[in-house]
């Protein structure tokens, strides 16, 4: 990468791998190609997989008589979100096979600014999937409403509404850093192009940091709490009917009933009780494993996972040993595109197994 005149043809030195190859050497070009290739079929794997877990949900539906479910959703936003990035992929790779010289400056600009248009929704889409996720999926695996309102003093806070605020506030501010980018970026030099490309990944590693965790955290906890009361307090009240009930048909049976009572009546009944209270533990501890499952897919799958592999990027544009060395730059676009795959793999995976 390096310095030329202020004008846009500076885009045509700059070798950046998540939204513009025309600065790479040959060389580099054709590598991250084949990467995008592969990483083409991955994302076509994905898309049909989601596709056919909502086929599959919908048969089974037709016979349960359910409706239309957040897991559904999920999958379809999921699929929505790998098209993006089918679309971004195809775009960002496609002037490797064109005549670059032949290229003019409107062209790389439109080029240019369509990847990052198509990387705003990609995200966006995905941003969308992981609150779905958080909101409806995880609440459904234990039964609780997740952001559900909070009693301070005298007044009712809804959390719900409050994060639609600051998600909003948060995507107008992407939406101004992309476009920013969009159109500053790719007409006035390369320095405005560097800053307006780190604020993007930086105001996405901070909302994470700052916004999303410690929210997933707080209200996570407070789930995990109501379903560690609600067991405690069910075993309890199982417990204190059983104890009654027993005590009841021993003082009201007659002497001779009593008397009559054989010892694999006693067996029997005691087996029944016993299978009757360690399903309902069960049952609420499947409710508590499932909702870890998804707060820690949440976290460590889909949250910090982002914030590494925007660190990534940022590393691979701004450090020279990068722009430099072809194997390491390959090396680490294949990780970081990967790693992407790795986490809607991941979603799917616990999709299908709590449906």
């Amino acid at each position: 990468m390096s310095n030329t005149s202020i004008n846009s043809y500076y885009l045509f030195d700059i070798c950046d791998y998540r939204a513009n190859y025309l600065g790479c050497d040959p060389v580099k070009q054709y590598s991250f190609a084949i990467v995008d290739l592969v990483i083409i079929i991955m994302t076509c794997v994905s898309i049909l997989a989601f596709a056919g877990l909502v086929v599959r949900n919908l048969l089974s539906k037709k016979t349960d008589g359910k409706k239309w479910t957040a897991a559904d959703t999920l999958c379809v936003l999921c699929g929505l979100s790998n098209i993006f990035r089918i679309v971004e992929i195809a775009n960002v790779r496609s002037v490797v096979f064109k005549d670059q010289s032949a290229m003019t400056d409107f062209q790389a600009k439109q080029y240019f600014q369509i990847t990052v248009f198509i990387d705003f929704l990609y995200f966006g889409s995905g941003a969308v999937a992981s609150n779905v996720f958080l909101v409806s999926v995880a609440g459904a695996a234990a039964g609780v409403n997740v952001f559900a309102d909070i009693k301070v003093g005298d007044k009712v806070l809804s959390p719900d509404k409050i994060l639609k605020i600051v998600r909003l506030v948060i995507l107008i501010l992407t939406l101004s850093f992309c476009i920013s980018w969009a159109t500053i970026g790719a007409t006035t030099d390369l320095e405005s192009y560097i800053t307006y490309r780190r604020c993007v990944f930086i105001l996405a590693i901070c909302t994470i940091v700052f916004v999303s965790l410690p929210v997933i955290l707080f209200f996570g906890n407070n789930v995990l709490r109501i379903l560690s009361e609600a067991k405690s307090s069910k075993s309890g009240s199982v417990k204190h009917v059983s104890d009654n009930a027993k005590n009841k048909s021993v003082d009201n049976r007659p002497p001779s009933q009593i008397v009559s009572r054989t010892v694999e009546g006693s067996q029997h009944s005691e087996i029944s009780h016993t299978k009757s209270v360690k399903k309902t533990g069960l049952t609420q501890e499947q409710k508590i494993s499932n909702f870890r499952l998804a707060i820690n897919m949440c976290i460590w799958i889909l949250y910090v996972s982002t914030i590494l592999n925007h660190i990534l990027l940022l590393v691979g544009f701004e450090v020279p040993f990068f722009q430099e060395n072809t194997v390491a730059a390959v090396i680490l676009k294949a990780i970081s595109d990967t790693q992407v795959w790795v986490c809607c793999g991941f979603m799917f995976i616990y999709l299908f197994r709590v449906g």
